[in-house]
């Protein structure tokens, strides 16, 4: 993950879903169209159609479907572990 994206994701993240829950979906948009061009450029392609979808549904003004797919971003983002995080945390003994 490029460092740009491991340092403002998080943050980027948290203004994202107070975006949603103040319906500031012209902000969001934005920072969807963010997620989409940064995640696909650093690799995580994983993030590009949920970040598409995300965009056109704020764009739309859709707000069920917006959650829906913010939902969806947030899970894929609670699936990567930073790198740092993993030097940081000692591993578990595996048994032999």
């Amino acid at each position: 993950m490029s460092v740009n994206l491991m340092i403002k994701f998080p943050d980027r993240l948290l203004e994202m879903n107070a975006c949603c829950d103040r319906n500031d979906f012209a902000r969001l948009s934005q920072l969807a169209h963010w997620l989409n061009g940064t995640a696909g450029t650093a690799g995580f392609d994983h993030f590009t159609i949920p970040a598409i979808r995300l965009e056109r549904y704020a764009k739309a003004g859709s707000e069920n479907a917006v959650r829906e797919a913010l939902n969806i971003v947030v899970g894929l983002a609670q699936l990567i572990q930073s790198p740092i995080e993993s030097v940081d945390k000692p591993r578990a003994a595996t048994a032999k």
